[in-house]
């Protein structure tokens, strides 16, 4: 160790032991290269496909019922085909009950609208007949 001079403190290194006066050579850009961190997930991963917790079965969800086909058909037929409806709509009801399935007010309004529609075409023939009823009489030739 060298003995302290002017203005130095005593247990200190001399300055230039301290810093070097010239920056260490660059090192290759290569050896420092680390590949980029792969881009963050914006969907979370299909429910199919998440790994099943250790010890414990895979978890699988009833599906949903859906709604009864009768009950669509009870209802699009209403709107068409007046007498078709209600006989899809009583189908459908008796489907529901027995399998639990959706479509309830699909297969009721099938039923209502049906009779409905069957009921007006009925007073629409009643009408028909009466109104043109009149002009059926003879015509007088005096």
């Amino acid at each position: 160790m060298t003995s302290p001079q002017d203005g130095e403190e005593p247990g200190l290194p001399a300055p230039e032991a301290a810093a070097p006066a010239e920056p260490p050579p660059a090192q290759p850009i290569g050896q420092y290269w680390q590949p980029a961190p792969p881009p963050p997930q914006l969907y979370p991963p299909p429910m199919n496909q998440i790994a099943p917790q250790r010890g414990y079965p895979p978890q699988f969800y009833p599906a949903r019922p859906g709604t009864n086909a009768f009950a669509i058909v009870a209802f699009v037929t209403s709107l068409v085909f007046f007498v078709l409806g209600p006989i899809f709509g009583f189908i459908a009801l008796n489907q529901i009950k027995r399998t639990g399935e959706q479509g309830r007010g699909f297969a009721l309004a099938g039923i209502w609208i049906g009779f409905a529609s069957a009921a007006f075409f009925v007073l629409w023939i009643i009408f028909i007949v009466t109104t043109f009823r009149q002009f059926e009489q003879p015509i007088p030739l005096n």
